[in-house]
Order: structure tokens, then C-alpha cells, then sequence
């Protein structure tokens, strides 16, 4: 019997549990044939504010936890990290949801590989897209030098199942303070040890806009990324060339943000290195490949 956990950080979020409990149970039902236990953990972030749950019977393994203060979106991953009984680790926003066979697809696409990363959907209000149009864009998550000069390729650690055993040291140890870009420095951090993902192109997660997610501050997102860099260095292999990459592109993504054509135009010929990485994937993104 394989168990996978499902760790979700609550923040004042009761009015996306009955959404996220009935998305957990139509994956435990579709995983039972298959040996595959699920288990949510909760996380909730904001003391003084009692979870909710949803009433009925479920299928799956519940664990609910609280943290003293508010810490964080990591710190509250890392917090279920620490209970989850699952050897695979989703971890899905409160208000996101799965496909009802999500887990198990990106199961049986995991093979021996140490994640797997699934396809998806972005929903907003008036219509949805898909995240990746093309299978070179969705398995260029293995190619570090795209992550370090272009940024995250992924929409959130929701698409994805990883080996508890494969969260690196430093991701555990050293939780960024600023929201944003925990997921984006594990991704890093699991390639300069060596890790690699299977690449899924069945749909198994959808993100859903609320309008005020994280993703869509980019200033913050860069900053967040930044906040990684002392980690990074204390913890992996990564050269000091591969660093000033990393670090020339998130104050990049930080100065960009907000600021006009005449700024951006400069930023891009003063850094032409990156301005061709960010083209390049832009372009891969684009292709109708599927």
C-alpha cells in the first residue's frame, strides 16, 4: 500500500474546504483500487481562526495541525512535512482543486523518477487555459539553466507528486519568510542534487484565480526568490557564475515590475543573456505543440 499526503496550509480559508474535501475524496475513491492511500494534512496559518470542516464521510486520512503564529506558506509545508505519513508529498493551495483521477495519473507516470509533474489548467472567471501547450515547455522543469535565467516554469507544487525522501536539507531547514517562491527554490535546489521529474501531460490539477494570488506579484515572487540565495549557497553545489544568474535575473523580475516600456527596454539591453533565455521560453511556451 503506497500513501500519498496531501499537505494544504489554511489561511481564513473556510469557504474553499467543502471545494478542496470533496476534490480529496474523488481521488481517494479513484486511488483505492490501486492500493493508494491518500491523507490530507491541514495546516491552519491563522490562529484564532477555527477551521471549518466539512461534514460527511470520507475516504481519506485527515490530519489537521496549527500553527502558533502566523509563519508562512513554507513553514507551514515544511510543518505538515514533519507529520505526513505518505513516502509521496502533494502540496495543493486551499483553493485549488484536482482532476478526481489527478493523483493517481501522475502515480502511475512517477516511475522511478524522484517528482512527477503533472499538466493543468488555469481558471479564471470568464474562460480557462491550458498551463502547458506543449511537451518540451512542461519538461524544461529538468533543464536548470532555464530556471536560473528565466524563473519558474511551473504554475504550483499542486501539478506535482515528489518523494518525501527527495526534499532537499536546506528547503527543510531554512523557511523563506517572504510568500512566493518556496516552490520555485525547491525546484532548484532538487536539480543541483540530482533530482529529476517525469513529465505528465494528462491534466491533473487546476489553479484557480482568486484575483489576489501571490503568483501575479512578481516584485514579491522576486524578492521571495532572493531571500533563497543564502540557502542556496550554504546548502547545494552552485557555482558562483550559476548564482550571479539566478540573483541578476530575480532583481530583473523585481525592477520590471510595474515599471515603464522605456525601464523595461533598458533592463533588457543592459542584460542580453537573459533577454534571449526569456524569448526563447517565451516562444517554446507559445508552440501548439500537444
Amino acid at each position: 500500500m503506497k500513501t500519498v499526503s496531501v499537505i494544504t496550509p489554511f489561511y481564513k480559508g473556510n469557504e474553499h474546504m467543502q471545494g478542496l474535501f470533496c476534490s480529496i475524496q474523488e481521488n481517494a475513491l479513484t486511488c483505492q483500487p490501486h492500493d493508494i492511500q491518500v491523507e490530507l494534512v491541514l495546516v491552519n496559518d491563522s490562529p484564532g481562526v477555527e477551521l471549518e470542516l466539512p461534514q460527511g464521510q470520507w475516504d481519506f486520512q485527515l490530519t489537521t495541525l496549527e500553527n502558533p503564529q502566523n509563519s508562512g506558506i513554507h513553514a507551514s509545508r515544511i510543518h505538515g512535512l514533519e507529520v505526513a505519513r505518505g513516502e509521496y508529498i502533494l502540496m495543493l493551495d486551499q483553493d485549488d482543486l484536482l482532476e478526481p483521477d489527478g493523483i493517481l495519473s501522475n502515480m502511475e507516470a512517477l516511475g522511478e523518477a524522484d517528482a512527477v509533474l503533472g499538466n493543468g489548467y488555469m481558471k479564471y472567471p470568464d474562460r480557462q487555459e491550458i498551463i502547458y501547450r506543449n511537451r518540451l515547455y512542461q519538461s524544461w522543469i529538468n533543464r536548470l539553466p532555464v530556471l536560473l535565467a528565466y524563473g519558474d516554469t511551473v504554475m504550483s507544487p499542486g501539478q506535482c507528486i515528489i518523494r518525501k525522501e527527495a526534499f532537499p536539507k536546506g528547503w527543510l531547514e531554512r523557511p523563506l519568510k517572504i510568500n512566493g517562491a518556496d516552490d520555485e527554490l525547491l525546484w532548484v535546489m532538487m536539480l543541483l542534487e540530482g533530482r529529476r521529474f517525469a513529465i505528465n501531460p494528462k491534466v491533473v490539477y487546476w489553479h484557480m484565480d482568486t484575483g489576489h494570488n501571490t503568483s501575479y506579484d512578481f516584485r514579491q515572487m522576486a524578492n521571495s526568490a532572493l531571500e533563497g540565495c543564502d540557502t542556496l549557497r550554504e546548502y547545494t553545489s552552485i557555482t558562483p557564475a550559476q548564482m550571479r544568474t539566478f540573483v541578476r535575473r530575480r532583481k530583473i523580475k523585481a525592477a520590471r515590475y510595474k515599471a515603464s516600456r522605456g525601464k523595461k527596454l533598458l533592463l533588457a539591453l543592459k542584460n542580453p543573456d537573459l533577454s534571449i533565455m526569456i524569448i526563447l521560453v517565451k516562444l517554446v511556451k507559445s508552440w501548439k505543440g500537444y
